[in-house]
């Protein structure tokens, strides 16, 4: 009989660890695939009507805000073979997670509206910086590394648009953000 010694014991343990955690994060990139999708072509129509009729702005984004967390609550009940993966409770503890998120996040944006009252291209800068922030912490704390990536290219294709090419911020935005999304969903999906 052989002898496994602590290393090689504290070797295979790690090697189990790490093939769990990147399990998982390949579970969550394809559970998030159809969001970032979705959420692509809500920038493209968003920004893109903005762009057209700036004066009805407010109409296409809260109609927007309202289909998304709709279709992302009745979205995750049809990934119930991802999300479970034999284990009960699973997906109720997702949706839990993604509705207490989201409603973070949107008591977020209504507390800096009302506290620094920005205005038109602001509040369309403002919004991407903060879901690209969520998404470069979900990514530096475990969720899986695609999820910086994914933050870091909106962070810079924002910034880059709000600074250096104002006049045509929302178009770059539409078609910049909403396809570097759209090719998010594609490319979590294949992990």
């Amino acid at each position: 009989m052989a002898t496994v010694s602590k290393k090689q014991a504290a070797e295979a343990l790690s090697m189990i660890s790490k093939s769990g955690l990147r399990s998982k994060q390949h579970r969550s990139y394809r559970l998030a695939a159809p969001h970032f999708f979705a959420w692509g072509l809500f920038w493209l129509v968003g920004y893109g009507s903005t762009a057209l009729w700036p004066r009805e702005a407010d109409y296409v984004w809260m109609t927007i805000v309202a289909v998304w967390a709709f279709g992302s609550l009745t979205i995750l009940p049809r990934f119930r073979s991802i999300t479970s993966s034999g284990r009960e409770g699973e997906l109720e503890h997702v949706t839990a997670r993604v509705v207490v998120s989201m409603g973070a996040g949107i008591l977020l944006v209504i507390g800096m509206m009302l506290i620094l009252h920005p205005r038109g291209q602001q509040i369309a800068a403002l919004v991407p910086l903060l879901v690209s922030i969520a998404y470069i912490a979900a990514g530096t704390w475990g969720a899986g590394p695609r999820y910086s990536v994914i933050g870091g290219l909106l962070t810079a294709i924002t910034l880059g648009s709000y600074l250096w090419l104002p006049a045509y911020f929302l178009w770059l935005m539409a078609f910049a953000g909403g396809g570097v999304l759209i090719l998010t969903g594609v490319w979590l999906r294949t992990a």
